[in-house]
């Protein structure tokens, strides 16, 4: 409870700083000290996670296994294609715009969040951070 109370002393203090007709500057140095603890204080993590073992936890916490998503990604017309794309990324392969669009039509997981883990991964493997996704969240 202290940081709170320091925090609101602090936006005070700024406040009072700034005259009614400076209100702008005073919102861009409350942006500049968001940003600051955002990125200098943030959580950097020494690890990456790739998008598998998102899948695997989704799978797991609806009870529903590849194929089953398969269909629901792509109706039975094209189980074989969606089972295929559905399969690379619990391969940890790389993904591509067409296997986020089909795995965000069958999870409701938006195309863009799947995208964002992959680059996230791969930016993570290719700066040297050491791969914590577990082989095979069955066992």
């Amino acid at each position: 409870m202290p940081e709170y109370w320091n925090w609101c002393l602090y936006q005070w203090w700024i406040w009072r700083r700034y005259k009614r007709a400076d209100r702008k500057a005073y919102a861009r140095e409350c942006a500049q000290i968001r940003w600051r603890a955002v990125w200098r204080d943030g959580f950097r993590p020494d690890w990456c996670l790739a998008p598998a073992a998102i899948l695997r936890e989704w799978l797991k916490e609806n009870h529903l296994s590849p194929e089953v998503l398969a269909v629901a990604c792509g109706g039975k017309a094209h189980k074989e294609t969606s089972l295929a794309h559905i399969l690379a990324v619990l391969a940890r392969e790389p993904m591509s715009e067409l296997t986020a669009m089909v795995l965000s039509k069958g999870t409701g997981v938006p195309a863009r969040f799947w995208l964002g883990l992959e680059h996230n991964y791969r930016a993570g493997l290719a700066a040297g951070l050491t791969d914590t996704t577990p082989e095979d969240a069955d066992g």
